[in-house]
């Protein structure tokens, strides 16, 4: 039910890195942000509540961008 979003080698990284979470519909669900801190930054963003199916996810910054999809069994 949860979801760990680890951003390694954090140097060339500015800034907090933004989290949105869509439904298979494209439905902004949830929102979440990670802060810089050291050479690692994590955070835990729970699904629970939520069905079973696929999610999709984006990360981003005014330096960073990336998207992937994540499957909650």
């Amino acid at each position: 039910d949860n979801l760990i979003i680890e951003i390694e080698n954090t140097a060339n990284l500015s800034g907090t890195v933004n989290i949105e979470i869509y439904d298979y519909l494209g439905r902004l669900i949830q929102t979440d942000a990670i802060s810089k801190y050291g050479d690692k930054s994590q955070a835990v963003i729970s699904l629970k509540g939520y069905a079973s199916g696929s999610y999709f996810v984006k990360c981003y910054n005014h330096t960073f961008e990336k998207y992937f999809k994540v499957i909650k069994l």
